[in-house]
Formats: structure tokens, C-alpha cells, sequence
């Protein structure tokens, strides 16, 4: 942010700029919430195309249905603020599963 012009201050707390009226102005503008959304949605739903043995098919497309649900957490905040210590598994293991088809 720096780079950019911004202060030392606003650089180590872009909140400053993030919570403003004109900061949302512009993400309503260019970020419009219901075309986030939509794109979101139709990531969850996402497939890849494959030919095996001449035949064309389709299976999810796991990395990118991940991510999508990843960014949907985020965007809900569902993720907990602190790590629960009993949490039996990682983002990264339900990534490495749904890549390998396990999920």
C-alpha cells in the first residue's frame, strides 16, 4: 500500500480505507454482491470435461469447488476465530482428499 501512496498508518491499517462509504461505493460498483454470488455458485457446481477411451465425460472439478467454498466461508464468516482443539482434521487434508476423489 505504500507503493501506492498511502501512509504508514493506513498502510498498517487498511481498515482505515476498507470501512469507508467511498470504499463501498466503489465494491458495489465493481464488485457488485449478486455477481460474487452467482460466480460462487456456479464454482460450487463446477465440472472438467475429460475424453477416456473416446468417450467424453465430465466429473467435479474439486480444486475449484473447494476454493469457492473456501471464499463462501469467508464471505459468511463461518470460519472460527481460533482453531478448536479437537478439530480432527485440516483444510489442507479435505483438500488433498478431494483432490485424490476421496470426498
Amino acid at each position: 500500500m505504500r507503493q501506492a501512496g498511502y501512509s504508514d498508518s493506513q498502510a498498517k491499517n487498511p481498515h482505515q480505507i476498507t470501512r469507508t462509504r467511498t470504499w463501498q461505493q466503489l465494491m458495489d460498483e465493481y464488485l457488485p454482491q449478486d455477481k460474487v454470488a452467482m460466480v460462487l455458485a456456479e464454482q460450487l457446481q463446477a465440472t472438467n470435461t475429460y475424453v477416456l477411451n473416446g468417450e467424453v465425460g465430465e466429473k467435479p472439478d474439486n480444486h475449484a469447488r473447494l476454493k469457492a467454498a473456501d471464499i463462501a466461508l469467508k464471505l459468511r464468516g463461518s470460519y472460527a476465530a481460533e482453531k478448536p482443539s479437537d478439530f480432527a482434521f485440516s483444510l489442507a487434508d479435505l483438500r488433498r482428499k478431494s483432490e485424490a476423489g476421496e470426498i
